[in-house]
């Protein structure tokens, strides 16, 4: 079943300036264009629709030219607004965009920031929704009492529901105490380059400038599964394992705005489909990237048995897992990894049966020490398949010369 996207952030008009160079203190320039158009959230909300995704917006909309501005813009894509309606007009924000694409803003705080407390309090989520969550809202007070309150009850509720937490440059400002109110919800963490940065700063957590594996990798370790864009250079992604490399589709710029807002739109649209995480970065790529993405993630894992089997990759934060039966393990020495060998898999094995017999992610010390118990039992319950001495290098078992390696697994 689809779920929906739910939007809890804000809708704001962007007033766009394209100049050579932001001028220096004192300076006084004029903009080669400019425009109006309505963002911040709206640029994830459209990025959600247009993969056919049920997409509503939560968050306050004010009374004023600005807001019906935006109410009109949200009819247009097929947005609903399920959030309050509020006093006064729509904020906006001032987006300087220089020639080498980079982007300075300037903001005002309007009515997406005067939410009631109990803004989200019959907002509707369902398990199969994806929450999508916006640092902006944590830089006011009001705003941030209203999602740390929606937080807490779905947390309480354990709906299932999935959370996308857009961290924004706001990390840098917010409280570390509302930032970890959010990680009540296990949501992915998206950050730009800069803002996984800051992140790392206000945690305490050393990285190195420029290290964008690194960084990605060493936040995971503390947040959870994390996802740093870093522009042309691709983005990484972890879940609480070494960090993997999406690369970038290689383009000439010419307006980065809202490019970050429209990948956490499709990410959390794919996500909504039903998608785990690594499928859903996996459509936002064209191939080859996204076969890249299968040699560092891969779908299936051949056994020495000669059969593949899938690894289950959890949602948010859990270690890619491989259910197997023990006997088609049989000739394997070590863990079978992923992402370049990085991270070990958690072997889930099997009887013949398909019954759980051990969990482990060393293998060399499960057929070292714990196997001699397992086989054992399995030698009392199946006498007709094999259960070597040595797993790592399987024959017949002795004094048998019928004896079978196990059953083959099913196509």
């Amino acid at each position: 079943m689809t779920g929906r996207v739910i939007h809890t952030g804000q809708v704001v008009i962007d007033l766009t300036l394209r100049i050579e160079a932001i001028p220096e203190p004192g300076g006084d320039v004029f903009a080669d264009e400019a425009g109006m158009a309505v963002g911040g959230g709206f640029n994830v909300l459209a990025a959600a629709r247009r993969l056919d995704v049920t997409t509503l917006y939560a968050g306050p909309l004010g009374e004023g030219p600005f807001a019906e501005t935006v109410r009109q813009a949200l009819e247009e894509i097929g947005v609903a607004h399920v959030g309050p309606v509020v006093t006064g007009d729509q904020g906006y924000c001032v987006a300087m965009t220089d020639a080498r694409a980079e982007r300075t803003f300037v903001s005002t705080r309007g009515a997406e920031t005067r939410g009631p407390l109990d803004a989200f309090d019959n907002l509707e989520v369902l398990g199969d929704d994806v929450i999508y969550l916006s640092g902006y809202s944590l830089a006011d007070a009001a705003s941030a009492a209203a999602l740390e309150r929606l937080v807490g009850r779905l947390a309480r509720s354990r709906t299932g529901c999935r959370s996308l937490f857009d961290v924004s440059p706001m990390v840098g400002s917010v409280s570390l105490s509302a930032l970890e109110s959010i990680s009540a919800l296990e949501p992915i963490w998206s950050l730009n380059e800069r803002e996984a940065g800051l992140l790392a700063a206000r945690l305490g957590v050393a990285v190195e400038p420029g290290d964008h594996a690194g960084t990605c990798t060493a936040l995971s370790s503390r947040l959870g599964t994390v996802l740093v864009r870093a522009g042309e250079q691709g983005s990484w992604f972890a879940d609480g394992g070494a960090a993997a490399h999406t690369p970038s589709i290689p383009v000439t710029p010419v307006d980065t705005n809202g490019a970050g807002d429209a990948h956490s739109g499709v990410l959390a649209a794919t996500l909504a489909q039903g998608m785990d995480l690594t499928t859903a970065l996996r459509a936002l790529l064209p191939w080859p990237q996204a076969a890249r993405l299968d040699e560092l993630v891969p779908e299936r894992i051949e056994v020495p048995s000669g059969s593949r089997v899938r690894v289950e990759y959890g949602a948010c934060g859990e270690r890619p897992v491989l259910a197997v039966r023990v006997q088609e393990c049989f000739g394997w020495e070590e863990t079978p990894r992923v992402v370049d060998g990085r991270v070990p898999v958690l072997l889930h094995l099997l009887s013949p049966a398909r019954r759980p017999v051990a969990v482990t992610d060393d293998l060399r010390s499960f057929w070292a020490g714990p196997y001699q118990q397992v086989r054992r039992e399995m030698r009392g319950r199946y006498p007709k398949h094999a259960w070597p001495e040595d797993p790592r290098r399987p024959g017949r078992p002795e004094g048998s010369s019928s004896a079978r390696r196990g059953p083959r697994p099913s196509a």
